[in-house]
């Protein structure tokens, strides 16, 4: 070890690969975590990359080996494919989740040896509860390191780990956490203690007190304040002499507490020990004794001359951890001058998601060393704060390939970046490494519109950078990803021999091939023929098919989330619900499932929540994935204005509607024979044959009284009288007489009305603002309306001017600025 430890402080790049082949074909932990680092640190992108190769094959061979009986059904080897570096967090999480639903207990050693390699503390946390769920109490010794983590998520979650194995031997390190400085932690160890019975936690509180260790003795003096027993004195008396402050503090507190109660002896032995009492609310334990014995030994390490000593104590702290270990760092970070040394500190409060450390982070990133500014970048990456992200879209222009690389990982997902232009930067740079860089980042985001990028470096000149890619190729499309050429930005030439399509005009898209596509207000063609279907504009994206396949694309026609699914509607709320095979799930603005494929059925998001389906029932979602409200009814609707309309089993069986709140909870009873969701806070409901509207207290506004009705949209509702429909407002009054065939909804003042087969407009007083004349008509949207006339759509203003002429087949309404058109596919 000692001869591949001097090899990686080598110049030497091929030196350095040798050090991580030597650590590798000896598997231990230590090894493992001395190659994690030179993944994470070496300034060469090429021995990086190679480190991380040399990660799978040492973790492989630390892993525990399965017994006959399971390797049948469970392979180990097939978990850690799910952990690679090239997995987002969700794929993680929901490989974690699966394995506790199954309860799969083969996998808890899996799961141990994941927790040392993982970077992602979500992803930590997530393991840690699989741990506490699947396994026993043999794991405890695994647990209990994270309970001193500098991330609060990840203690809390240590200490619910513990309390789902359930052994009365995670008293005492529990029992330390309930002086923790985060709220969520602290509840947590309180409720794990709850669970013992009064005996059996007297009894290990017992032994706590008597054992030497004073962290113990001081944690378990704290716990005595509430447990107020007059014979719990005798285990407090001897501690009132400690030479430790925190023990006689709490012992001084928990006597307190007890003379208040109305105890003698303990204000006797207040009294007889001179003791000034300390008012019961005092402060809770003070820093475990061995946390700080830790931070000193680490700030006096710090303190060395020799730059690889403070290096090895970073690294060792980062391996610990520990509460106040990021406020060292972040101190210690003002004042080192050695490069490395700093970029190792960077690293370290970044894998640590140290938040106070922030503000000197981002100094770093103006460092002139390459490496600081890279890790620098890096960390603020790991900590997650979408603020300070920010500040990293001026490393997207870094001259250096891992500054840049690092930025364009931390910021994907960032809706106001543009990642496409580095990126491009990047395949057309003539550096190798930064091609490497590039082809680094683009697996590292996993996003499908950035894949197409390696079908150019796949022709690079640079024979590494072509046999990297085309292996990156083939793993994709092993996996079943289809890749696309990338378009190059504005600015960015294409590479010899790649065909580029010819443009046609500004802001037109490539050679038409369908007969979907979409115009603008003025009735500019803004995106060209070039799908089969299409549909309606929302977050900047519109579902689009091609090639029987659905997928998105954005204002400028270029596809952002490939055509893969089998059918994809409108986004709501952030999120589009697509449907590969015969499942549903919903997908983020980059194409990444925020909602995995796996409901038979969905609604639309509204209000943080979307109806779904499983099997035969109904339920709701919310953003994340997470079942809010379990299947259990026979429809369900979106939730508006905080109510949602269901169906479901009444009483002797009797389906009946009714509306829910968002826990879940029926609000309204339906007395009614059907209804329908609220729009504008009325909804309709059917009395016998008759329509009418009630308010969110279920009382009708507007009493059954018409034969059909539609929503109130702008203060007024379409309904129907003796076969003719008009409509009416929120205060039962007819605004319009019901004198017309038929009726659209009130959208720019105005709503469409047809009289004899044709079709006009007419405004909120029920006077005919346009004269029908048109064969179909849809509402206005900002002064624009689709009409028919001659068998063909145009769109109208309100002066009646065709601001686009008749002669397409079909015309969406106006959404986001564009609607969609088709053509004749003659």
């Amino acid at each position: 070890m000692s001869d591949a430890v001097e090899l990686l402080r080598s110049h030497d790049e091929n030196e350095r690969k040798k050090a991580v082949l030597l650590l590798a074909r000896k598997p231990s932990k230590d090894n493992l975590l001395i190659i994690r680092d030179v993944a994470e640190t070496d300034e060469s992108v090429e021995v990086r990359f190679f480190a991380r190769k040399a990660l799978y094959c040492i973790k492989d061979a630390l892993k525990p080996k399965v017994s006959e009986e399971t390797s049948a059904s469970v392979s180990l080897k097939s978990v850690a494919k799910y952990f690679a570096p090239d997995k987002s967090v969700e794929e993680k999480l929901a490989v974690i989740q699966h394995a506790i639903n199954k309860n799969m207990t083969v996998l808890t050693d899996a799961f141990i040896l994941q927790l040392s390699g993982e970077e992602s503390q979500e992803v930590v946390s997530a393991l840690l509860i699989a741990v506490g769920k699947l396994g026993d109490e043999s794991r405890i010794k695994y647990i209990v390191p994270y309970l001193n983590s500098e991330n609060s998520r990840v203690r809390a979650n240590a200490i619910e780990a513990l309390e789902y194995i359930g052994s009365t031997k995670i008293y005492p390190y529990v029992i330390l956490k309930i002086e923790d400085e985060d709220n969520r932690v602290r509840s947590n160890a309180a409720k794990a203690l709850k669970k013992l019975d009064s005996t059996t936690a007297l009894r290990i509180l017992k032994a706590m007190l008597a054992s030497s260790n004073a962290a113990m003795q001081a944690s378990a003096a704290y716990v005595m304040r509430f447990i107020i027993d007059e014979a719990n004195i005798e285990l407090l008396e001897p501690l009132l002499k400690s030479q430790h402050d925190p023990v006689r503090e709490n012992v001084i507190i928990a006597l307190t507490r007890y003379k208040e109660n109305g105890i003698a002896r303990a204000a006797a032995l207040l009294k007889n020990t001179g003791t000034i009492q300390t008012s019961a609310k005092g402060p809770l334990v003070q820093e475990s004794i061995i946390e700080k014995t830790f931070e000193e030994s680490l700030a006096d390490k710090l303190k060395s001359e020799d730059a690889k000593t403070r290096i090895d104590a970073v690294n060792e702290a980062m391996q610990k951890g520990g509460l106040g270990v990021g406020k060292v760092l972040t101190d210690h970070l003002k004042r080192e001058s050695d490069n490395k040394a700093v970029a190792t500190v960077l690293i370290c409060l970044g894998r640590l998601q140290y938040k106070e450390a922030l503000d000197d982070i981002i100094k770093r990133i103006k460092s002139r060393d390459d490496r600081c500014r890279a890790n620098a970048v890096e960390a603020v990456r790991l900590i997650g704060d979408r603020d300070s992200l920010k500040q990293l879209v001026s490393c997207l222009k870094d001259r250096n390939n891992r500054v840049k690389a690092n930025a364009i990982i931390a910021l994907n997902g960032e809706d106001y970046v543009d990642l496409f232009t580095p990126l491009s930067e990047m395949a057309e740079s003539s550096d190798e490494l930064m091609q490497k860089s590039a082809i680094y980042a683009i697996m590292e985001m996993g996003r499908r519109d950035f894949y197409g990028f390696l079908l150019i470096f796949e022709k690079s000149q640079f024979k590494e950078v072509a046999e990297r890619a085309k292996e990156c190729i083939k793993k994709l499309t092993d996996g079943g990803v289809k890749l696309e050429k990338v378009r190059y930005s504005s600015g960015v030439k294409a590479k010899e021999g790649d065909e580029e399509p010819k443009e046609e005009a500004a802001g037109k898209n490539y050679a038409a091939r369908g007969t979907v596509g979409f115009i603008d207000k003025s009735g500019a063609l803004k995106i060209d023929f070039l799908f089969e279907d299409a549909g309606d504009f929302n977050s900047d994206l519109a579902p689009a098919r091609s090639g029987g396949k659905w997928g998105y694309v954005d204002s400028s026609g270029k596809t952002v989330i490939t055509n893969i699914f089998e059918a994809a509607l409108a986004f709501s709320s952030g999120l589009g619900a697509v449907r590969m095979g015969d499942k549903w799930g919903f997908v983020e603005k980059h194409g990444m499932f925020a909602i995995s494929a796996e409901y038979a059925d969905v609604g639309d998001f509204s209000e943080g929540l979307a109806p779904v389906r499983k099997g035969n029932l109904w339920g709701y979602a919310d953003k994340k994935g997470a079942l809010v409200i379990k299947p259990q009814f026979d429809l369900a609707e979106s939730f508006h204005g905080g109510l949602a309309l269901v169906k479901m089993k009444g009483w002797f069986g009797k389906k009946i509607k009714a509306f829910i709140d968002k826990n879940g909870n029926v609000v309204i009873n339906l007395k009614f024979d059907n209804a329908c969701g609220f729009s504008e806070g009325l909804a309709r409901v059917l009395k016998g044959d008759k329509w009418g509207f009630i308010d969110k207290t279920g009382r009708a506004v507007v009493k059954p009284q018409f034969d059909d009705a539609s929503d109130f949209f702008e203060g007024f509702a379409a309904v129907e009288i003796k076969g003719k429909k008009g409509f009416v407002d929120k205060n039962s009054k007819m605004a319009v007489e019901a004198k017309y065939d038929d009726a659209g909804r009130f959208s720019d003042a105005l709503a469409p009305v047809c009289l004899s087969s044709k079709w006009g407009f007419t405004d909120r007083d029920g006077k005919l603002f346009i004269k029908p004349k048109y064969d179909e008509a849809r509402e206005f949207v900002n002064n624009a309306a689709p009409v028919k006339l001659k068998s063909k759509w145009g769109v109208i203003n309100k002066m009646e001017k065709f601001v686009v002429e008749p002669i397409y087949e079909e015309i969406g309404i106006f959404c986001e600025g564009f609607a969609r058109v088709k053509k004749s596919s003659k």
